[in-house]
């Protein structure tokens, strides 16, 4: 019999998503969660600048504009 899996409460106001793993804690200045934050601001800084280098060929493979590209990767990376 397979184990069950554990249940990923996501809409916990203090969960932070990196990768595959979800973290949750309940005052915002422990350690890991600082960390998780640091890293998600990091993905998040990165997989914008990748979107802002794309071309329009590319765009136009996932579904969006070069102003709509431009627009979400202005936005700062605390920004979700």
């Amino acid at each position: 019999m397979a184990r069950p899996r554990p249940t990923i409460i996501t809409r916990h106001p203090n969960t932070v998503r990196v990768s595959r793993h979800f973290f949750v804690a309940t005052k915002p200045w422990r350690p890991r969660r600082l960390l998780a934050l640091v890293l998600l601001w990091h993905e998040r800084a990165r997989q914008r600048d990748r979107l802002r280098q794309l071309d329009a060929h590319a765009l136009r493979d996932i579904g969006i504009t070069r102003e709509e590209a431009l627009q979400e990767s202005w936005k700062p990376f605390w920004r979700h």
